[in-house]
């Protein structure tokens, strides 16, 4: 059965919020889906190969094998995200419903009159120096959640504090996941890499995580925005991806098993002084006008184009078959589950390989 959980940006005390959005009918199939239903998988269409033309991703990306929908391939815990401004993902919740055990709409709202964004420190300080207060906090937010048929809800607050108050958070995460459980809530919260680029130390280290893994039902972690434009490369390279697990977990168990392992569905366009995300649409647009040849880095595991427009050169880093089943293959090896930002942003074929 499919779960729902609300991802929480931001605490408040006013809702703003539209029901249509949220509630799935996970019992119809629309008719775009049925358009792309095929007898094969992409594992006996040969599709998840180092080596690919940028015809078959043209030809094959909107096909997926109709079993797929529901019997899955990987075996894994699965949570993926969803948002108001790519509709297709909600589309992608409903297809493949039975495959993902989790599914997060990022698109609600809950204020408390002052959004934590643009809070000073001061401001962090009162309320974590108030216990009575967040543990309010924790018992308004699972009511609402429970209130609204949530099965729990994604916290993300981590980055927003940038390693600030680390003790106070970690009391307000546990007071959190009270409150939730006393409502027989899941809650899982949303966690940086433990290492950064050029092995830069994040805010959420192994200690961290072991202060919070007795109460948190899952990490969401985000291993992906390894690169940027001003430092341009590989979305996520596998061995980076390895050792962000190990430094949280050193050891397989039931503590590494509540890391859902960041998978990402979009991709980056870096150019000389700049770039940003593409997802599948737009990367799909790009093969079809420049026709580039794909070269796979068996280092960091992910498939690169590189094209020109107005005479200026690109890099393209986009997921692909191969590379998301290279990532499929770590989690299954160490032990954790995936968390997918974001469905729409993928080709649907992706979803055979979960």
């Amino acid at each position: 059965m499919i779960r729902y959980y609300l991802v929480v940006l931001a605490f408040v005390m006013v809702i703003r919020w539209y029901p249509s959005w949220f509630f799935v009918d996970t019992e119809s199939n629309t008719a775009s889906s049925k358009q792309g239903m095929v007898n094969k998988n992409v594992f006996d269409r040969n599709l998840v190969a180092t080596k690919i033309k940028y015809q078959d991703i043209i030809r094959e990306h909107g096909n997926y094998h109709g079993d797929s929908r529901k019997n899955s391939n990987s075996g894994l815990f699965v949570l993926g995200y969803v948002t108001p401004w790519n509709n297709h993902g909600y589309d992608v919740s409903k297809i493949f419903n039975d495959k993902i055990a989790i599914v997060s709409p990022v698109w609600l709202q809950i204020r408390r009159k002052i959004l934590f964004e643009g809070w000073t420190i001061q401001q962090y300080s009162s309320l974590f120096k108030d216990d009575r207060a967040m543990k309010k906090l924790g018992r308004y937010m699972a009511t609402f959640l429970k209130k609204n048929q949530f099965s729990g809800g994604v916290i993300e607050i981590w980055n927003q504090l940038g390693g600030y108050f680390k003790n106070d958070l970690l009391d307000l995460m546990i007071h959190l996941a009270d409150g939730f459980h006393a409502e027989n809530l899941k809650i899982v919260v949303v966690i940086p890499p433990p290492i950064h680029k050029n092995d830069l130390a994040g805010t959420f280290l192994q200690k961290d995580f072991e202060v919070l893994a007795p109460k948190v039902d899952y990490f969401s972690l985000m291993t992906y925005d390894y690169s940027s434009p001003q430092s341009p490369g590989a979305n996520s390279p596998i061995d980076w991806v390895r050792k962000c697990i190990k430094t949280l977990t050193p050891t397989k168990g039931p503590s590494r098993s509540k890391i859902l392992t960041g998978l990402n569905f979009y991709g980056n366009d870096y150019f000389s002084g700049g770039g940003g995300p593409i997802v599948g649409h737009g990367y799909i647009e790009i093969l079809e006008k420049n026709k580039p040849k794909i070269k796979w880095n068996s280092k960091i595991a992910e498939h690169l184009i590189k094209y020109k427009k107005n005479g200026v050169s690109h890099s393209v880093y986009y997921p692909t078959l191969k590379s998301i089943q290279a990532r499929l293959d770590l989690a299954k090896e160490l032990g954790t589950g995936i968390s997918i930002w974001e469905l729409g942003q993928g080709l649907d074929y992706f979803y055979d390989l979960l």
